[in-house]
């Protein structure tokens, strides 16, 4: 395991263009071993948000980032990913998917050798579960990343009309009258920030599916994995 705290690791830098190229290079196997210094901060979050949505507790996620990484590191799975192969979602969400079953079925083990009666364990999710989770899991990431960049590209105040309107669902007028805004600015603002945003994620398309995403999908999918990764951050 690392020497280091990973919960307490410092966290992702904002630089959108900097991921973008990451997983560029990822998709044209040109990266290099510098590259993947910024592997631990770029996917550091995301792989606390897949250790949580399978139940694992505090001291299981931090075990689970340094198996990660160490797995990564110590078998030299850089230059095992073969960008022809698939994509770097589903390598990268199979090894963490295999670290989180390596972490269970530890606890498992450990809970039966304490537990005398009959009680069950809990059953592990099909892979088919396992995938779909990822999956939704994978897009809601990217979409906050989107949403965080924009929020670096646009005006405080824009933003600021965009997250009332938009994504919190607040009346335009009500917005209007609250930030002493015309309503028609208000309706201009969100969808010139919600086109922004879509291009955003146009830039991440190789890394999502290929099937047509609603504005109100994108929407709620981004703000909840914002909400979630700065909870995370806070939290550690």
């Amino acid at each position: 395991m690392n020497s280091y705290d990973s919960l307490y690791a410092p966290k992702a830098e904002s630089g959108w263009q900097t991921w973008i190229d990451l997983a560029s290079r990822m998709r044209s196997d040109a990266l290099s071993p510098a590259d993947w210094e910024h592997f631990y901060p770029k996917y550091r979050s995301l792989i606390i948000m897949y250790g949580r949505k399978q139940k694992l507790n505090r001291d299981q996620i931090r075990e689970l980032i340094d198996l990660v990484y160490d797995t990564i590191r110590s078998k030299d799975k850089i230059s095992c990913y073969d960008p022809s192969r698939g994509r770097f979602r589903d390598y990268l969400g199979g090894i963490i998917k295999r670290c989180v079953r390596e972490i269970q079925r530890k606890a498992q083990a450990q809970k039966r050798n304490f537990i005398v009666t009959m009680e069950e364990l809990p059953e592990s999710p099909s892979e088919h579960e396992e995938e779909s989770e990822w999956l939704e899991l994978w897009q809601k990431y990217l979409f906050s990343l989107a949403l965080e960049e924009l929020k670096q590209q646009v005006s405080g105040r824009h933003f600021q009309i965009f997250q009332l309107c938009k994504l919190q669902g607040r009346d335009a007028s009500f917005v209007a009258d609250f930030l002493q805004e015309s309503t028609s600015n208000v309706y201009a603002v969100c969808s010139r920030c919600t086109k922004a945003l879509r291009r955003l994620v146009m830039q991440l398309q190789e890394e999502l599916s290929p099937d047509e995403i609603s504005d109100e999908m994108l929407l709620n999918h981004a703000y909840s994995g914002m909400k979630e990764l700065r909870a995370i951050e806070l939290e550690v």
